[in-house]
């Protein structure tokens, strides 16, 4: 996590910097999660919630706390075009046990704190 260029480990917990109180902004170093990780690895995994629980900020999944959510598809919107966009994706969260996108930082979160 980076803020003002200051860098905190995920192995913590924290909601807010230590120094300012000001809100964290999590940024992902995706060329570094690109040695780790590839597309044909992600595309062998399990459909499950936790699939790309290598971008995630758990430990091991050990720590995960599920109620079996399910895997929620990224779609891509047929009309991009007419809102100005070539390619426009939603993620369609409304799988989820809640019906919400505030799910998926939830569980995230418990498990977090389990770990």
């Amino acid at each position: 996590m980076q803020q003002m260029g200051k860098t905190f480990p995920c192995s913590g917990v924290l909601s807010v910097c230590n120094r300012c109180s000001g809100a964290l902004l999590f940024r992902y170093d995706l060329e570094k999660l690109a040695e780790k990780v590839s597309k044909n690895l992600l595309a062998r995994k399990e459909s499950s919630f936790w699939k790309s629980i290598e971008f995630l900020p758990l430990s091991s999944p050990k720590s995960i706390i599920s109620l079996g959510e399910p895997y929620t598809p990224i779609l891509r919107l047929p009309n991009a075009n007419d809102l100005g966009f070539k390619k426009l994706f939603i993620k369609d969260e409304g799988r989820l046990p809640t019906g919400t996108f505030k799910a998926r930082g939830m569980a995230v979160a418990v498990s977090k704190l389990k770990s």
